[in-house]
């Protein structure tokens, strides 16, 4: 054989190798890859997977959370500490009562009864009465006189001592209480009593007895 047809025979040879190589590394290619696509194609491998993936920690890193969990000290509430001053209710608070006798006019320039202005007071249904007051708010119009007021007790007749109020030209109404004043025990009947410096007619606006008791 001649030198020249060996060579052309030797390519052929090795062309068809090649050929025949290319086609044997394909197909195990192609075989590999269709075995690796298969299971990703099964709907169950593919849950498989996702499961996995979200079991970030395993077993053992769980046994090793209780592990250390279990050493701790357990928990104790804490204690409610109390307040250092409680807040105690006042169970003797006095509690205030007004009796009122109401709403008069005299001009006398001497001590006499306002007509109208009578009320009798029992002080038995005022138990544990610690002090008592007479208040009384009075209205001069012309604003030109002296005008005083007092209690009086008819039952037993004296005045009530310390009950006199005072008012100087009282051209707009004027409040005024008295010092404390003494209810005779039992039931009174008292009366207000005013006197005007010139006779001018005067108004009583109101008039009333407040008492504190226990």
């Amino acid at each position: 054989m001649s030198r020249s047809r060996f060579r052309i025979f030797f390519l052929i040879l090795l062309s068809l190798n090649l050929v025949v190589l290319d086609i044997f590394v394909f197909f195990r290619t192609s075989s590999l890859f269709r075995s690796f696509l298969s299971p990703l194609s099964n709907a169950s491998y593919i849950a498989e997977i996702k499961k996995s993936s979200l079991d970030l920690c395993p077993k053992s890193c769980l046994s090793k959370i209780d592990e250390l969990s279990s050493s701790l000290p357990a928990a104790t509430p804490s204690a409610i500490v109390p307040s250092s001053s409680p807040v105690v209710p006042r169970v003797n608070a006095p509690r205030e009562v007004f009796i009122s006798f109401g709403s008069g006019t005299g001009s006398s320039d001497d001590w006499a009864d306002v007509p109208g202005l009578q009320v009798t007071i029992d002080t038995q249904q005022y138990p544990g009465i610690k002090t008592s007051y007479f208040e009384a708010s009075v209205y001069v119009p012309g604003a030109n006189q002296i005008v005083s007021v007092r209690l009086y007790d008819i039952t037993d007749k004296h005045l009530v001592w310390f009950s006199e109020l005072t008012f100087n030209n009282a051209g707009t109404a004027q409040t005024q209480t008295s010092p404390v004043i003494n209810l005779d025990p039992g039931n009174k009947t008292y009366v207000v009593q005013m006197k005007a410096q010139l006779k001018f007619s005067t108004n009583i606006t109101s008039s009333r007895v407040r008492i504190l008791t226990n």
